[in-house]
């Protein structure tokens, strides 16, 4: 029989702060170090990494 592994990952943030179990939607690494980011805390790092790096427009990312 075979068997299937589901795995639910949640936003490091909103776990961290609130203890609410919020589904991540994006993975954020830098060096050794890792987050996993709900849309809503994504959106506000993003804002801030761009406020703290003086860019206006981040680059896009191609696949």
């Amino acid at each position: 029989m075979a068997t299937k592994r589901i795995v639910q990952i949640f936003c490091n943030a909103c776990w961290n702060k609130k203890g609410v179990e919020v589904d991540a939607v994006e993975r954020l690494t830098l060096g050794s170090l890792r987050w996993d980011l709900c849309e809503e805390h994504r959106d506000r790092f993003g804002e801030m990494l761009s406020e703290v790096l003086d860019i206006d427009e981040p680059m896009a990312i191609s696949a």
